[in-house]
């Protein structure tokens, strides 16, 4: 229960099929044992009812809880203190970054960089993003140097595997659609890789180490002193399935050769270091934001002025039409614009609202405006970036 939230008064995040009713608990009332308690979530109190009364029941499993089901994101965002509540988009909250496909240094990025909008994010602590394996520490030069390994730019990287026995959700969002090379769309292995990290920090990890979501993997690197390549200090994080794990990189085969845009191909060997060398050419890679919104959102849709939302989908043009179609436990991502007319939830139904994407949803550089506050008569709306302006 949280005190701070009401209708319901529960953390949706975690709970998001909550409905502001009563559910039991499994004791008894001692002064009337024909009755039990239980608590109502409206507005958070404790009441006793008679056993024959229909209420709600939560599932819980006994014994020691593990980690969250969900996933978190690498780097916490400014707002954010405990890892595990980590699942909103750090670059919705103070951090920036070139993302999975975009151009960065003529070439195409691999992953998607974390740094801070002001400061320096160096010692900042970066966290396991899911229960895992760590498979990888590299420490030194080696695998992850450039393409002729004269220089480790990467600095440190620690790589952990993670396994679902049901499959990862991916969706079509989540993958570049350039190139892909055939990403594995149903996922049951994937590999998390957290690069330009403190060598300091990552001392004491080792292969075969499990890792719980919200771990603490090290912290990020130093230009100087973990690295001589990257003035500006940052993470360069991925998400890869079982291909991009084990493609090895170019020069491994061909060394003292970069590869060229003729190489972006599938039939090239490896795609070198943290770049593809071509734009919009990623493949085997997720893109963060999409990814782990499939796996921790029952939904995910999207809404821009024009109806079109980058080509992502499904796509409206209308906060309210996007609403009514979501499902309980929905992230609606807006980009950014002016948004006029009423928005209503009336459903009992947990619904995440986040705006100020720009209008390829790839970073947050949109400004998104409501000019009427959202409504909640029945059900959960969650706000994140926006502006209400009547």
């Amino acid at each position: 229960m949280d005190d701070g939230r009401y209708n319901p008064a529960i953390d949706t995040t975690y709970f998001p099929n909550t409905v502001s009713s009563h559910y039991w608990s499994s004791t008894t009332y001692a002064g009337y044992t024909y009755g039990a308690w239980g608590v109502y979530f409206g507005f958070g109190a404790g009441s006793s009812h008679d056993k024959p009364d229909g209420q709600y029941v939560r599932a819980v499993r006994g014994g020691q809880s593990g980690s969250v089901a969900k996933f978190i994101f690498p780097v916490l965002g400014i707002s954010v203190t405990d890892p595990l509540k980590n699942v909103n988009d750090p670059l919705n909250d103070g951090w920036a970054g070139k993302g999975v496909g975009q151009l960065c240094a003529a070439e195409g990025h691999l992953g998607q960089d974390y740094y801070l909008r002001n400061g320096d994010c160096a010692g900042k602590p970066v966290f396991t993003i899911y229960d895992g394996q760590v498979v990888e520490v590299m420490n030194g030069p080696g695998k992850y140097g450039w393409c002729d390994d004269s220089d480790h730019g990467w600095g440190p990287v620690v790589v952990v595997k993670h396994t679902s026995n049901e499959g990862f959700k991916v969706s079509k969002n989540a993958i570049i659609s350039l190139g892909d090379c055939g990403t594995d769309e149903k996922p049951k292995v994937i590999y998390s890789l957290y690069g330009h990290l403190s060598k300091e920090s990552i001392k004491n990890i080792s292969v075969g180490r499990v890792l719980k979501t919200g771990d603490q993997i090290g912290v990020i690197g130093k230009y100087g002193v973990d690295q001589n390549s990257w003035t500006t200090n940052h993470l360069h994080f991925e998400i890869k399935d079982e291909a991009g794990f084990s493609e090895g990189a170019w020069y491994t085969s061909n060394p003292g050769e970069c590869p060229g845009s003729a190489t972006q191909s599938c039939d090239a060997i490896g795609v070198g270091t943290g770049y593809s060398y071509r734009k919009g050419f990623a493949p085997h890679r997720y893109i963060p934001l999409f990814f782990i919104s499939d796996n921790n959102f029952s939904s995910v849709r999207f809404i821009s002025m024009d109806g079109t939302c980058g080509g992502k989908e499904p796509c409206y043009s209308t906060i309210q039409t996007a609403i009514d179609s979501a499902s309980t436990g929905s992230l609606i991502l807006i980009a950014g614009g002016t948004y006029s007319g009423s928005i209503t939830l009336n459903s009992i139904k947990s619904v995440t609202l986040q705006g100020g994407l720009d209008a390829t949803f790839g970073t947050y550089t949109g400004t998104t405006i409501l000019k009427s506050a959202p409504k909640a008569p029945q059900g959960s709306l969650t706000l994140n970036n926006l502006k209400i302006v009547p």
